[in-house]
């Protein structure tokens, strides 16, 4: 998948849901992920944040844990909800 479409999956899947706070994007290949997309809803007024980058610690540890037990990871990570 590319960048472009990856962003645009992740968009939408935030404003499918609105409650969402964040969803991650791993690029591929899911095997061994060396970047992300996180796109994340602003606290105030309808904005939003794009990040593209490495992997953060607990995006990390994630991704240990699947290959340990020998899965893919998800395309998508879904984080927090908006009180």
């Amino acid at each position: 998948m590319s960048q472009i479409t990856l962003i645009s999956s992740a968009f939408y899947e935030l404003l499918k849901r609105p409650k969402l706070h964040s969803v991650t994007a791993f690029c591929s290949p899911l095997s061994n992920v060396k970047e992300r997309i996180r796109v994340t809803r602003a606290k105030k007024g309808m904005g939003y944040h794009l990040e593209v980058g490495r992997p953060n610690y607990a995006e990390r540890e994630f991704l240990r844990l699947c290959k340990r037990a020998g899965c893919r990871p998800r395309r998508f990570w879904f984080q927090g909800l908006v009180a």
